[in-house]
């Protein structure tokens, strides 16, 4: 894993009806980790884009042409929902409204941001802006138990701006075969420990109201740990007792969705 930051700022505008008013500064904090996407990234968008005092804005072919290219090689994120669902139409109308553009309106390695024009289950036409990762490919969050203890990282997260006590994750390299490739991997980078023994304990969704992101959660059993990656913002490896980490969870000292979602599908399956 390398030490580039994935949570970034992206500026755009949307009503949400089902989900709030979000507003225009939408904060992309979701991601896994800081490292570069896998295969499936979308580059030659990325390339289009220019960038102007931090923010990225594109013309009006870009954003439109992106959004096709997007639609061809990834048409899953474009299906169709059935009857009561939102509905996404063609970017006929290059301008909304409100002066804002549909399409794709930010574009790199790491992430894409879209502006969909859409047909809410009432009737009403209008813009939502959702988050999808640039790969394809789902992380992976690895919950590793050492000794019958669970393994945490003490790491710093860039996007709250605050240190936390979460499971090992990543995206899934090129050379990753298989979500337990992955596993392996991340286990090794981030904690020196190899992983024994690895079970699939399904995939979440991280935010469904404003990203197509997914993960898969692995069980890994493994043996001795080694030296954390200092140079990725970890600064302790930590081995509790599932009591103790009951106890922090309910205590507020544990907040990263990935490690409750991965921790609660374990207990779901005795493992732990």
């Amino acid at each position: 894993m390398t030490a580039r930051g994935l949570d970034r700022g992206l500026v755009g505008s949307g009503h949400h009806p089902d989900d709030g008013d979000h507003g225009h500064l939408l904060d992309e904090s979701a991601h896994l980790s800081d490292k570069p996407a896998g295969t499936g990234s979308l580059p030659a968008l990325a390339a289009a884009a220019t960038h102007t005092g931090g923010v990225t804005e594109l013309g009006d072919q870009f954003s439109t042409a992106g959004y096709n290219v997007l639609r061809t090689r990834r048409p899953e994120l474009f299906a169709k929902g059935g009857p009561g669902s939102i509905e996404i139409l063609e970017p006929d109308a290059q301008t909304s409204e409100d002066g804002q553009q549909f399409g794709v309106m930010y574009a790199d390695q790491y992430v894409t941001l879209l502006r969909d024009r859409v047909r809410f289950p009432g009737g009403v036409e209008g813009a939502y802006i959702r988050v999808i990762p640039s790969s394809p490919s789902p992380g992976v969050v690895v919950l590793p138990v050492v000794s019958g203890h669970i393994l945490l990282l003490h790491q710093f997260r860039h996007a709250t701006r605050s240190w936390h006590w979460e499971l090992p994750r990543g995206f899934r390299d090129d050379d990753d075969a298989s979500p337990q490739d992955t596993a392996t991997r991340e286990l090794r980078e981030e904690t020196g420990a190899e992983a024994t023994r690895l079970v699939m304990l399904g995939r979440m969704h991280t935010n469904t109201g404003m990203t197509s992101e997914c993960v898969d959660l692995v069980f890994a059993e493994a043996g001795e740990v080694g030296t954390p990656a200092h140079a990725e913002g970890i600064r302790q490896v930590r081995t509790v007792a599932t009591a103790e980490l009951e106890a922090m969870l309910l205590a507020g000292e544990v907040t990263d969705a990935f490690t409750i979602a991965a921790y609660t599908q374990a207990r779901l399956r005795g493992l732990i």
